[in-house]
């Protein structure tokens, strides 16, 4: 691998605004809209900025998105992902069909090749994202403590937060350092600060394939996602020091193919399908998934799957999850330190359990010195 570029070869970017583009879940709290400008308007008796927000029956949401339910409690969201079906979002283009999901899937192909060729190099460091109950989802919505307590088992997409994460496609490379993508398992804007139930689709899906780029991460967090937390997709040369994941608490209720079906948005994004799995531990978010990549070292990884729908009598038995960390079809993988709590095993490779927790026990977790593929 290259050594990883200076930040003052690339350029800089605030994720930040990027993942609040990307939240279809998101709702707009009034108080932090921002000051009245030249171009305001009034939404009920709220004034807002009409350059960045749109007024739907009651319902302030950011330029380009939608709005689904009602004017005391809604949720914005990326048409193209979503549609509002009698106030509830459901998942794909409204009234999409077989003939209109290969016009999409032409669609998505011809954006692709346009954006290839601008390759694009970013840097982050220090930024904490965060998918429903906070201030983008503030109370009253379908992702506060309110809609989406932690008791219910229901796999409603209004409980949605967001279709993925964080993406580095193809064409890119990127530095990331002290970088934390979190669906929100707890309150933050509400006195209870009690667990919810926030379903995100995909966490952070790596693709980064460039013959002189690469991807370097230090200190990074991907926590809570329905399919996966860390992919990589047909990815090289990545480097991944110190990361960490959590399996969502409320898995096995539901399992992780509710209620984002793997592949709905098309086969590119190779969702793992738990095809294989026979049992509730199986079909539990992976924290790193490692499919068809090369040149990939970890230095330093804690996966933890701490409950079953909320409870944690399997933590001492590790029987929360069958496995977290899955090798498929890649060459030339590297782990190093990787440490898992409430696993049975620390590694599936292509479809086999290996590392068995009983057989690499430290302490509190288990955990095994080093991995290497040829």
């Amino acid at each position: 691998m290259r050594s990883p570029p200076s930040n003052s070869g690339i350029a800089t970017a605030v994720l930040s605004t990027f993942f609040a583009a990307t939240l279809a879940g998101q709702a707009v709290r009034a108080a932090a809209l921002p000051a009245p400008a030249p171009s305001s308007a009034t939404c009920g008796s709220q004034p807002y900025d009409t350059t960045q927000y749109s007024c739907t029956d009651g319902m302030l949401c950011p330029v380009g998105t939608d709005a689904c339910g009602t004017s005391t409690s809604y949720a914005c969201y990326d048409p193209s992902l979503y549609y509002c079906d009698g106030g509830q979002l459901a998942q794909g283009a409204a009234g999409s069909t077989s003939s209109s999901a290969s016009s999409s899937s032409s669609s998505s192909s011809s954006s692709s090749s346009s954006s290839s060729s601008t390759p694009a190099d970013v840097s982050a460091t220090g930024v904490a994202t965060a998918i429903g109950s906070t201030t983008t989802s503030a109370a009253g919505t379908t992702t506060s403590s309110t809609a989406a307590a932690a008791t219910a088992t229901s796999s409603a997409i209004s409980c949605g937060g967001a279709f993925l994460g964080l993406q580095i496609t193809s064409d890119a490379s990127a530095y990331l350092e002290n970088v934390w993508v979190w669906t929100a398992d707890h309150e933050l804007d509400l006195s209870d600060h009690s667990q919810v139930s926030i379903y995100t689709g995909r966490g952070m899906l790596v693709e980064s394939n460039t013959a002189d780029g690469g991807v370097w991460m230090y200190g990074t967090a991907v926590e809570h996602n329905q399919l996966y937390n860390y992919q990589l997709n047909g990815a090289r040369n990545v480097f991944m020091g110190l990361i960490q994941t959590e399996t969502p608490y409320y898995q096995s209720a539901p399992a992780a193919t509710t209620p984002f079906t793997p592949g709905l948005a098309g086969s590119s994004w190779n969702d793992p399908t738990f095809s294989d799995c026979t049992t509730s531990a199986c079909e539990k978010a992976w924290g790193l998934r490692v499919v068809n990549s090369s040149d990939v070292m970890v230095y330093g990884a804690g996966h933890y799957s701490f409950f079953e729908n909320y409870t944690q009598t399997c933590i001492a038995s590790d029987s929360c999850q069958d496995s977290v960390v899955s090798i498929e079809g890649s060459t030339g993988v590297t782990l190093f330190a990787v440490t898992t709590v409430g696993t049975a095993n620390l590694l599936k490779l292509d479809g086999t359990l290996a590392a068995p927790a009983s057989a690499n026990n430290d302490t509190y977790g288990s955990t095994f010195a080093m991995f290497a593929q040829a």
